[in-house]
Parts: C-alpha cells; sequence; structure tokens
C-alpha cells in the first residue's frame, strides 16, 4: 500500500519517477525522450498556472502534458539541435525556479511546484534560466545534453521520491539530494560518452589466416612482360613499381621499384 492518499499529484509522481530514472542516466542516448520529458513538463505547467484557475480538472492537466511531451519527441526527431535548445530552455526554466524555492522556502515543494509557483520573482528566474540553459545547448551539445537531462532526470526522480521524504526537512537537504541524483546522472553519461568517443574505426584488413596462407608465385619466365615488383611487407603480396599502397589489404607500402 501507498503511504499516501492516490490523488492527482501522487499519480503524475508514479509517472514522472520511472521517466527521471530513464532520463538521469540515457538521457544523451534517448534524445527524444528528454526532449519529450520538457514537453511534458511545460503541459503540466501550463495546465497548473492556466488550468486550474478556470476549472480544469486534473485528467484534462495531465493530458495537456503528455500530447505536448509527445509532440515535442516527435518534432525531435526532425528537428534536433532547434528541439534541444527549447527543451534547455524549458529545463533551465524549470531548475532556476526549483532551486530559488527549495533555497528560500526551505519545504517540500516538488509535488506543489507544478501547479503554481509563488510570487512573479519565479517568472523572471524562468526567464533567466531558459536563455542560459537553450544557448549552453546551441554552443556546446553533447555536453549540455548530458548536464541538462542529467538534471532534469535528478529533478524528475526527485519529485518520485519527495512523499517518502520528511516533509520540513531543511531546504539545504533536499538541493543536496537534487545535486546528488544530478551528480551521479552526470558521471555515468560522460563515462558512456568517452567511451564511445574512444572506438577507434580501423580499417578493414586481410584476415590473418589468409595473410598467412598466402604463397607468393614463382618467378615466371616471362618477368619482362610482368614485372615482380616489390612484395607487401604485411600481407606478402606483389606489388607493382611505383605503387604506394598493397592492393590486397590496402597497407602503406611507400614507393615501391622493382629490383
Amino acid at each position: 500500500m501507498l503511504p499516501f492518499t492516490a490523488g492527482p499529484v501522487e499519480l503524475i509522481i508514479l509517472l514522472v519517477l520511472p521517466l527521471g530514472l530513464l532520463s538521469l542516466f540515457l538521457g544523451r542516448k534517448l534524445f527524444w525522450l528528454f526532449v519529450g520529458i520538457s514537453g511534458f513538463l511545460l503541459g503540466l505547467l501550463i495546465g497548473g498556472v492556466i488550468g486550474i484557475g478556470n476549472g480544469w480538472d486534473w485528467p484534462v492537466i495531465l493530458l495537456v502534458g503528455l500530447l505536448l511531451g509527445a509532440g515535442a519527441a516527435v518534432l525531435s526527431i526532425y528537428l534536433q539541435k532547434p528541439m534541444a535548445s527549447l527543451a534547455g530552455f524549458m529545463m533551465g526554466g524549470l531548475l532556476a525556479v526549483v532551486l530559488y524555492m527549495l533555497v528560500r522556502y526551505g519545504t517540500n515543494i516538488a509535488t506543489n511546484l507544478m501547479f503554481g509557483g509563488p510570487g512573479p520573482e519565479t517568472w523572471i528566474l524562468f526567464l533567466v534560466g531558459g536563455v542560459a540553459a537553450a544557448v549552453f545547448v546551441w554552443v556546446t551539445y553533447e555536453w549540455a545534453l548530458i548536464v541538462l537531462s542529467s538534471l532534469s532526470g535528478a529533478l524528475l526522480t526527485f519529485i518520485g521520491i519527495a512523499p517518502f521524504l520528511p516533509f520540513n526537512l531543511p531546504g539545504i537537504i533536499y538541493l543536496l539530494i537534487l545535486a546528488g541524483l544530478a551528480a551521479v546522472g552526470i558521471y555515468v553519461q560522460a563515462q558512456m560518452l568517452s567511451k564511445t568517443q574512444a572506438v577507434v574505426v580501423v580499417p578493414a584488413a586481410v584476415p590473418a589466416a589468409h595473410a598467412a596462407s598466402y604463397q607468393p608465385l614463382p618467378p615466371s619466365s616471362s618477368a619482362a612482360q610482368t614485372p615482380s615488383g616489390n612484395d607487401c611487407p604485411q600481407c606478402g603480396a606483389p606489388v607493382r613499381p611505383g605503387a604506394k599502397f598493397c592492393n590486397r589489404c590496402g597497407a602503406t607500402v611507400g614507393a615501391g621499384s622493382a629490383p
């Protein structure tokens, strides 16, 4: 049994927790997921700020989030960098507001943030953080995806575990939890990126078994018609005079000349 009453906020928590873990550890590889999460959160924010004041029910708010998330994920397949910048704007603004509220109010605001924030200063912070994150994505694409997807994954994971945390902990405790989750995600994704970049593509060469079984042809009596040239130092195949590469294995042999 869940330690809380199943309402709209709790159902959203159950939805965002697995998405948060995926974004935390696989946000760069699952690029469309990161963009879709950004659209989903934007839909919840719009529904929370606009919809509640106009009598929207919570299923409508959730539906708006899902539709915007799905649309953003589809568009990211065709417009990668622009959609990544828009997702960065959304995540950067949301994270700026979260950090501000955690530091200032010191209460567990994770489950209430998406249904309206206190004061107009949150919108100023949202715009400043969003613009900074969008520029960051546009300039440093790969690393920006790692950092922002880890931060967004940390935020969603934090929202998912928030009901299990004591309510009145100091804000710095929540901030440390959020920072710790983000640091783990950044480390894991950075290691995956470094392993990908360390892979060296080697041109296909003649298998060792074939190279070992190759036996040069004995000198022909018609050497004047088919000059023997040099032998490839790698596979032993004859190389015509003046050739720089072996036609059989592609190895560099330099400018060969007939003996």
